[in-house]
């Protein structure tokens, strides 16, 4: 099993585990109240990981799009939204994307790995019209 597999699986396990399960969803809750996203809006996740975010989005009816490093990674994000939502490998510190195209981006979990966390912020602020 390589080292990517192995972040996926501890990932989910701990998203099932209580401890996780609860983090989760309090997390998204706080997410969800803070952002408000509305249906129709464009949001973009940076270090989108297996699209577990991405997906609860979509069920508010945003348009999603998610950035990630590990294309192993992105592999699972891919299979778990199908066409449900645009992926791309990228990093936090240079996102493929055009200034102001993004309603709303999220950084869930994400900055921890930045190399620049300075430059992360100011590229999702760049692509964001609205809310980071």
């Amino acid at each position: 099993m390589g080292r990517d597999e192995e972040i996926i699986r501890s990932y989910e396990r701990w998203l099932t585990s209580s401890t996780g399960a609860y983090t989760d969803r309090r997390e998204c809750e706080l997410v969800m109240s803070l952002l408000q996203p509305q249906t129709g809006e464009r949001l973009l996740d940076v270090g989108c990981k297996t699209g577990h975010h991405l997906a609860r989005f979509k069920r508010k009816g945003c348009t999603v799009t998610g950035v990630e490093t590990s294309p192993f990674i992105l592999e699972a994000a891919r299979e778990k939204m199908g066409k449900q939502a645009d992926l791309y490998r990228g990093d936090c510190d240079d996102l493929p994307f055009s200034d102001n195209e993004f309603d709303i981006v999220t950084m869930i979990t994400s900055l921890e790995k930045a190399g620049n966390i300075r430059k992360a912020v100011s590229e999702a602020i760049r692509v964001s019209r609205n809310r980071v």
